[in-house]
């Protein structure tokens, strides 16, 4: 084997590596979603982070972002979406934090059977990166009693506009 093809080689194996490196931690999430059933807390792991910015719900006019937390990959079905509304309920279990600029912050989450909604303040969420294009940092629920840190990087999957 050539010196030249062995570091042609090598060269496009770190490339691969690198890719499937940055791939890993894309739409990525690793904690638990906790909620207070009837008789016992109900948790489900949350594995996928998406973001998405679209319309406030009540003045179309402001942008608001929010991060969708899932088990399972729905990428696709957000993907699919042809507005903010239909990606925030494109799952069947998790959860979503809406991100304003007020001083609170709004999350709903369901863990079959039991659907919860809160205010949050704005401190349960430190930012590592927040740009247009990604959020990751922390999170910090308080929902069955005891606190649950959920860690998480998402690119932005889809960025919806008032008209949709």
């Amino acid at each position: 084997m050539s010196h030249h093809f062995s570091r042609t080689l090598i060269a496009a194996m770190l490339v691969f590596a690198v890719s499937f490196a940055w791939a890993a931690g894309a739409d990525s999430a690793k904690g638990k979603l906790v909620v207070q059933g009837d008789d016992k807390p109900l948790s489900m792991e949350l594995n996928h982070a998406y973001f998405i910015t679209g319309p406030d719900e009540f003045d179309a006019a402001k942008t608001t972002r929010r991060v969708l937390f899932t088990g399972e990959d729905v990428r696709s079905a957000i993907e699919a979406c042809e507005d903010a509304g239909c990606a925030m309920y494109s799952f069947s279990e998790g959860m979503w934090l809406q991100i304003d600029d007020s001083s609170t912050m709004r999350w709903w989450g369901k863990v079959k059977p039991v659907q919860q909604s809160r205010m949050l303040d704005r401190s349960a969420l430190v930012l590592t990166t927040d740009t247009p294009d990604r959020l990751a940092g922390t999170l910090t629920l308080d929902s069955s009693g005891k606190p649950v840190k959920i860690s998480f990087d998402a690119p932005l999957v889809k960025a919806f506009s008032a008209g949709k």
